[in-house]
């Protein structure tokens, strides 16, 4: 039995979403932190993976990295938040092309990237269309 089925008439998809959507919408600042955190390191394996050895992303993988471990320190404030935000934003994974995303490691990598800028964003300032953002970006609707 799928985890997100009716159980014993319950709808636990529903139930679940709805937990998570209430402790973000009453939780304070450390709350929706560990959530954006776990969010981007669900995604990190992707980026990592589909990009370790890559030629000349070594700085991308190591601000990538330094971000998803440094969200999860919730006490201390992300001050170079903004900055992590720009670095990221030069990743050709969030770079327009005429052409579109048409590889599915370069979708996946891209998911991975974008779900990191709004963990990033999220983390400093969360308000709801950044916290809908990154669920969205997780399938996970709020």
């Amino acid at each position: 039995m799928d985890l997100f089925e009716r159980h014993e008439g319950w709808d636990v998809k529903t139930l679940v979403e709805e937990a998570v959507a209430e402790v973000l919408r009453g939780g304070g600042g450390e709350g929706i932190r560990l959530y954006v955190a776990s969010c981007a390191e669900r995604m990190a394996p992707l980026f990592v993976g589909l990009r370790a050895g890559a030629p000349g992303r070594e700085a991308d993988l190591a601000v990538y990295v330094e971000a998803v471990r440094d969200l999860w320190h919730a006490d201390r404030p992300l001050v170079d938040a903004a900055e992590r935000v720009r670095l990221l934003e030069r990743f050709p994974e969030l770079q327009p092309t005429e052409e579109g995303i048409t590889d599915v490691a370069d979708t996946y990598a891209f998911f991975a990237a974008l779900c990191l800028r709004y963990a990033l964003l999220g983390a400093v300032r969360p308000i709801k269309e950044q916290i809908w953002s990154i669920s969205w970006v997780m399938r996970l609707r709020l």
